[in-house]
């Protein structure tokens, strides 16, 4: 969808484009113009993936194998603080009892 939307405010841009080329009323160009930026906002915002911390909470699909890997050893040299926070650089969203909890169950 959101390609469609970014096809849609880019049409509207060239109307206004053309319309004030042809020496049309500017209200058209301007009414294209707001148009095109409803389109615009439009793709923008449905490009947005949910973050873990702000939008939902963080699961083991959030990290990558090199990720997992780093919060085992850290946990396997008793470094339990050091993975939470370990966690939190790398998801800025996550506050640290989120993040204590999820090395918790990571441990499991």
């Amino acid at each position: 969808m959101r390609y469609a939307y970014s096809i849609a405010a880019a049409i509207f841009c060239l109307g206004a484009l053309l319309a004030n080329l042809l020496d049309m009323s500017r209200v058209i160009a301007l009414i294209c113009l707001g148009v095109a930026a409803v389109f615009l906002i439009l793709a923008l915002r449905t490009n947005q993936t949910p973050q873990p911390g702000r939008d939902r909470d963080l699961s083991r699909d959030d990290l990558s194998n090199d990720q997992m890997d780093k919060i085992r050893s850290l946990l396997a040299d008793g470094q339990f603080g050091t993975a939470v926070k370990q966690i939190q650089l790398w998801f800025k969203n996550v506050s640290y009892e989120e993040a204590e909890a999820f090395v918790k169950r990571f441990a499991k």
